[in-house]
């Protein structure tokens, strides 16, 4: 089941109630709290070619892509979450959870960032 969801957030970065996001609510009963986007648009965008602290829950792909299974297909890089994001619980149930620095060179499918294994530290 789905529906339309019409919010308005509050950036976690920059502090401005300047987000709002409509999009598909299809995730199986999860609360819309748990797929809120927590950062606007332009710090979003502020974060790319930037050093990050960030979380990721399982194993980094040998391979340096993430793959999105909605879109079935690799991700441009190894998507993850910055520190202070809520992960979703879809992504996190029975992973490790590994936190490290890296830069990040875009953004995934599910719009989370990704990194370049190159740079985890």
């Amino acid at each position: 089941m789905s529906a339309w969801i019409d919010h308005k957030e509050t950036c976690k970065c920059c502090g401005a109630v300047k987000v709002t996001n409509r999009f598909t609510y299809a995730y199986n009963g999860h609360p819309e709290q748990d797929i809120v986007r927590e950062y606007c648009y332009d710090c979003k965008q502020s974060f790319i070619g930037t050093r990050q602290t960030v979380v990721r829950y399982g194993t980094v792909p040998k391979s340096g892509l993430s793959y999105n299974y909605r879109d079935n297909c690799n991700e441009n890089g190894i998507s993850c979450y910055l520190k202070n994001m809520r992960p979703r619980p879809e992504f996190t149930n029975g992973r490790n959870k590994m936190t490290f620095s890296a830069i990040v060179i875009g953004y995934g499918g599910d719009d989370e960032p990704l990194i370049d294994s190159k740079t985890i530290r």
